[in-house]
């Protein structure tokens, strides 16, 4: 019999952390299920500070996308900065504009990588908080561990996003492109810039196990301190609106 060759290993692009965040619709204080939220969102802020900035991706759903269904999910990158508070402030900001508590409710914190198999690319991540996903996290389909197939879109494909805007990438960037709407997400510089657009589907949580990836869980790294550090702020302020930014990621609760 033929012996099976083993996996190659996984090539790690970038390794970070992350937070999701969601905001209510304009006329719900509190949130008690999906069907109150109005926007979805993914912060990434990677380890390596010299290279990439910190970044909130808007999704296209109040979801993501579940292996079960086979679905995918377009994800904008709202603001860009090397300054986590900078991306935080801006995303509060816009929520203070809209009507009703202005406040984006912290929906889960943990590690993230972005690796490449063979020609693809993946996002891969781990949640720290909460320690068991709740109504919250199951509602928006934020498990425990996911893994997901990811592409970056081209500045000149078709936009679900009102709010769009091409990117500017440099030439070396741009040229990615050439001939194609979609590429894989090499190299994640693609991630820092405003207006890039990412098409993510939902793949096996456990392939990353074969692959050699590993996400340890008590990471925090520096960006993701600050941030929390700015948002534990806003939760004062919030609190006395009668808005518990923080429980959504601590108990899993509706806030």
């Amino acid at each position: 019999m033929r012996a099976v060759d083993p996996l190659p290993q996984a090539q790690i692009l970038e390794r970070g952390s992350l937070l999701f965040l969601y905001r209510p619709k304009a006329d719900v204080a509190h949130a008690q299920g999906a069907a109150d939220v109005e926007h979805l969102y993914l912060m990434l802020m990677p380890d390596d500070r010299e290279r990439h900035k910190s970044r909130v991706y808007l999704l296209s759903g109040i979801s993501l996308p579940s292996p079960a269904s086979g679905e995918r999910a377009t994800a904008l990158a709202l603001d860009v900065d090397p300054d986590p508070r900078v991306a935080i402030d801006d995303l509060q900001e816009q929520a203070a504009q809209a009507p009703g508590p202005p406040w984006a409710r912290i929906a889960g914190e943990g590690r993230y990588a972005t690796f490449k198999h063979q020609v693809s690319t993946y996002l891969a991540y781990v949640l720290d908080r909460p320690e068991q996903p709740g109504p919250v996290q199951q509602a928006l389909h934020i498990e425990g561990q996911g893994n997901f197939q990811v592409w970056a879109k081209a500045p000149t494909a078709p936009s679900q996003f009102e709010q769009a805007r091409q990117p500017l990438y440099p030439s070396r960037l741009k040229n990615r492109f050439v001939g194609y709407e979609q590429v894989p997400l090499e190299p994640t510089d693609l991630l820092d810039y405003a207006g890039t657009q990412i098409l993510l589907a939902a793949a096996d949580p456990q392939a990353k196990h074969a692959l050699g990836l590993r996400l340890e869980r008590d990471g925090q790294n520096q960006r993701e301190r600050q941030a929390l550090q700015l948002l534990h702020k806003e939760e004062r302020r919030a609190a006395q609106e009668g808005v518990a930014l923080f429980e959504p990621m601590a108990e899993g609760h509706w806030a």
